[in-house]
């Protein structure tokens, strides 16, 4: 019965093997507070199996150290409880190694999570489990590494199978060689341990880092200094079998060595760093002190110490609901990490107005087109974002047209490009002239271009209007394809109007509410329900091709008394509806929120802000946000002077929680 109890709670102490006191003993039933402990309430399972556990089991080691035991029982095989998890069993080198994939998880972002086991024991295969979930909630493809164990192989053999496990998933994927858009790194115990010195070595080797770390529950010091190893009583571990981990592991290396324990590491240069760890564990403040040495080297480092946790709370199957947040944290910490913006086009020197806009070409390429110096400039991606184009100018956009006089002050004002169903793109502007000071000549032509090529040439620009010899102002959302060959133009000034560009003929498009008023300025789109959803002071919906129109009570991003410039709609291809917008001009962080209903309801109380500490133009310079693929949306933006995209996960922001 005894060695069953060793094996069913070896997950738990499987990284905590390696601690010991000063005097050997037991360490005291009564413990002072964490230090750095997260402000919330410990759950009542959470509560229920701490007890249990100081009731119902001996820590591990109380009374012997049994090796064959151990391995014997983190070297079993643990199957995921997710449904539907794809396992591809691969070797790096001569290390075996197993891709966990969750349903919907993306395969080019990559985690390499390095199981626990003391350095002596432990699987991928023990962890298959784990890694689902964390697969299923970071919405990720998790390898999980047998890296050699000692002490067959003392250090720094594990600790070089993990480098050269990272490397790999650099190069490749699931599905073969492919380069990652992101990598990881995380791991437990001693799992914990190598993914700081894994981070470490790879910085020393100058070896591609990847965007983060995610250590849990960690040993950083093996000289076996920290407070907590002498004042926390520990459930898992029993402090008298520390020092033959360690001994196993090390031999006669130095346990100062920064690669065996990273709490004496320099961090310069490091990526962002989340350290878990629980309030009842021996090894709490190796964590402490880790986060501290990170922040002193002037690393990133979340630390979260869990109130009424102990060692790798995060593994017990079913998940406790401490576990499963504790999981999500992980994963918000890996989305936020790649929340990593791209420049598009540096120092546009356009002055006034940029307004970029972005669409997506039936080949995949990627077009923005904004404002350059008094022209329209465009850059294209073929890697659904990762890299653009030197920006082109679109040289027809700074032609005067005919209709417009000659004048020494003009401005060239952009509107937004768009894909058309036939394949060809089109983007629009405004061609304004200013000579009020001379005779009060104040005159705008509405223009577009087509392009069939993906944004690479444009043909002469067209003109669009005029309407009772007056000219059109700009069309600041998306052109919306119609029947017939027409496109729905959002008229800055004015109601809406569908233009057939082969007869060059406009006509007011019937935008009326409950209220009975012709509705102006509305951006408008069509879901893939074929339901049209017009957005601007009011918010409407129609079902009947836009002949009657409901209001939405409870859209989340009506306007603070502007006109909806600073909001755009996203209709997603699995039926979900996004809103991007700002607030105001001086606003900071790209706001996102959704509907699942087809527009009828709005997660008013999930909004998700990113990059909440940058300045971002709103309301007149606002962000414009596409579906680049089932997975992932691509949102470009303009801030100070420059224009940038930043691609983020479909879920991330249109995911109820």
């Amino acid at each position: 019965m005894r060695r069953i109890l060793i094996a069913a709670g070896l997950l738990w102490f499987s990284f905590g093997h390696w601690i010991t006191n000063a005097t050997g003993q037991e360490p005291p039933a009564t413990q002072p507070a964490a230090p750095e402990l997260m402000k919330r309430e410990v759950s009542r399972e959470g509560v229920e199996y701490l007890e249990k556990l100081r009731k119902n089991r001996t820590p591990f080691g109380t009374n012997e150290f049994n090796l064959e035991a151990l391995r014997k029982g983190m070297g079993s095989r643990r199957e995921p409880t997710i449904k539907d998890v794809k396992l591809i069993k691969v070797k790096v080198g001569e290390v075996p190694c197993e891709w966990v994939l969750a349903p919907g998880a993306d395969p080019d972002v990559r985690l390499l999570y390095i199981h626990g086991g003391g350095f002596v024991s432990g699987s991928g295969g023990f962890y298959l489990a784990q890694a689902a979930h964390i697969s299923a909630a970071a919405k990720c493809a998790v390898l999980l590494p047998d890296y050699r164990l000692a002490p067959e192989h003392r250090f720094p053999a594990g600790l070089d199978d993990c480098v050269q496990a990272h490397k790999w998933i650099v190069a490749n994927g699931p599905a073969g060689a492919g380069t990652a858009r992101a990598t990881f790194i995380a791991g437990d115990s001693a799992g914990g341990n190598l993914t700081l010195t894994t981070l470490l070595a790879l910085r020393d080797r100058k070896l591609t880092l990847p965007a983060a770390g995610i250590a849990i529950s960690p040993c950083t010091d093996f000289t076996l200094t920290s407070d907590s190893l002498k004042t926390v009583s520990d459930p898992i571990i029993s402090a008298k079998t520390m020092p033959v981990f360690r001994d196993h592991y090390l031999g006669k290396t130095d346990p100062k060595e920064p690669l065996a324990s990273p709490v004496f590491g320099d961090y310069r240069g490091l990526p962002p760093i989340l350290i878990q760890c629980g309030e009842h564990e021996m090894l709490r403040d190796d964590s402490i002190r880790a986060a501290k040495k990170a922040r002193a080297d002037g690393a990133s480092v979340k630390l979260e110490v869990w109130p009424g946790m102990f060692h790798v709370f995060q593994s017990h199957e079913p998940l406790l609901p401490d576990a499963r947040e504790a999981i999500d944290h992980m994963a918000e910490f890996m989305r936020a990490v790649l929340d990593k913006p791209v420049i598009v086009a540096a120092s546009p020197k356009a002055g006034g107005h940029i307004h970029p806009s972005i669409c997506k070409a039936k080949d995949g390429t990627l077009v923005v087109v904004y404002k350059g110096p008094q022209v329209l400039m465009r850059t294209r991606s073929a890697d659904a974002g990762k890299t653009w184009e030197a920006p082109e100018e679109i040289a027809t956009s700074a032609k005067r047209p005919d209709v417009i006089r000659e004048v020494k002050t003009f401005e060239v004002y952009p509107g937004t490009v768009d894909a058309l169903p036939d394949g060809r793109l089109i983007t629009t502007w405004n061609y304004i002239a200013d000579d009020k000071a001379k005779d009060g000549y104040y005159e705008r032509a509405l223009l577009y271009s087509l392009s069939s090529d993906s944004g690479r040439t444009w043909s002469e620009q067209q003109l669009i209007g005029p309407v009772e010899k007056k000219h059109l102002g700009a069309v600041r959302h998306n052109v919306l394809p119609w029947s017939e060959g027409r496109w729905l133009l959002p008229l800055r000034v004015g109601p809406p109007r569908l233009f057939d560009p082969k007869k060059n003929e406009l006509a007011v498009f019937p935008l009326k509410g409950p209220d009975e008023k012709q509705h102006a300025f509305q951006q408008i789109v069509r879901t893939a329900k074929g339901t049209l959803l017009a957005m601007g002071p009011v918010f409407l919906r129609s079902i009947d091709e836009g002949r009657t129109w409901n209001t939405i009570a409870n859209f989340p991003a009506i306007p603070e008394g502007d006109n909806a410039e600073g909001r755009y709609l996203t209709t997603l291809s699995d039926g979900r509806v996004v809103v991007t917008w700002g607030v105001g001009t001086t606003n900071k962080g790209l706001r996102y929120n959704f509907s699942a209903d087809d527009g009828q309801t709005w997660n008013t109380g999930q909004t998700v802000t990113l990059l909440p500490e940058t300045n971002i133009a709103a309301r007149f310079y606002s962000a414009r946000t596409i579906q680049v693929d089932d997975q992932h949306l691509g949102t470009v933006y303009l801030s100070g002077s420059t224009v940038y995209f930043l691609k983020v996960s479909v879920d991330r922001v249109a995911k109820a929680r």
